[in-house]
């Protein structure tokens, strides 16, 4: 609503789902939405919004957002889907934390992107969010986090609690790696100063080439949920 609108243009940074993306741009995105019509609906949120700090979680995973005038898009990460309900807290949650270790835009993207495909690879919310040795690991931003240095407490045991035993090795499959996840770049956005120019017809781009990743094995579909409706 209206509210929500003007509470997002006060902010720094907004992450929003597909369909706050698509009531502001009065559009309707598919799994057939060329990249090059995303683009032009990303340059019609700017000239609503008037800023270009918006992340969009489309809704097959895809993460649509803007650097330095320009639209990019970061493919999906392929893994097995046991939850999704729990990508866009991940999401949203990593990517902060990224920003707080003053890590780049398009590094704590890819972080954030990296920590929710993980997390939708097990059930629940909670008990799916990954550790950060398993985002470091599989994200290749280990050089990013060097000055990270987490506070553990090692309780001792005690005679009415003794010392656990080790856990067992987990039977899940093996995490994606994310070290060739690149985002795709796009046609610039128009900066947000300049007056909005008539639409011109956009020239076919060449499609970029993407890494291929890692093939998981195939899970039986699980229907997709918003957890944010």
């Amino acid at each position: 609503d209206s509210n929500t609108l003007a509470l997002s243009k006060r902010c720094n940074r907004v992450i929003c789902t597909q369909a706050f993306f698509e009531a502001v741009t009065k559009t309707t995105i598919t799994a057939e939405t060329e990249t090059a019509e995303l683009v032009d609906a990303y340059q019609k949120l700017v000239d609503e919004v008037g800023n270009n700090n918006y992340i969009v979680i489309l809704n097959n995973r895809k993460i649509l957002y803007s650097e330095d005038n320009k639209v990019k898009m970061l493919p999906e990460m392929k893994i097995n889907h046991a939850d999704i309900s729990s990508f866009d807290s991940v999401f949203t949650g990593s990517f902060a934390f990224a920003l707080m270790h003053d890590v780049g835009l398009d590094e704590s993207i890819k972080f954030a992107n990296t920590a929710a495909a993980i997390s939708i690879s097990k059930i629940g919310e909670e008990p799916a969010i990954p550790t950060l040795n398993e985002v470091i690991d599989n994200s290749g931003l280990k050089d990013k986090f060097k000055s990270y240095q987490p506070t553990t407490v090692q309780e001792e045991p005690t005679a009415e609690q003794p010392a656990q035993e080790a856990a067992p090795v987990s039977d899940a499959p093996a995490t994606p790696s994310a070290f060739d996840q690149k985002p795709i770049e796009e046609q610039p956005v128009a900066p947000v100063e300049q007056p909005v120019e008539p639409q011109q017809p956009v020239a076919p781009q060449a499609t970029p080439e993407v890494v291929p990743q890692q093939e998981p094995v195939q899970t039986p579909p699980h229907e997709d949920t918003n957890i944010f409706g």
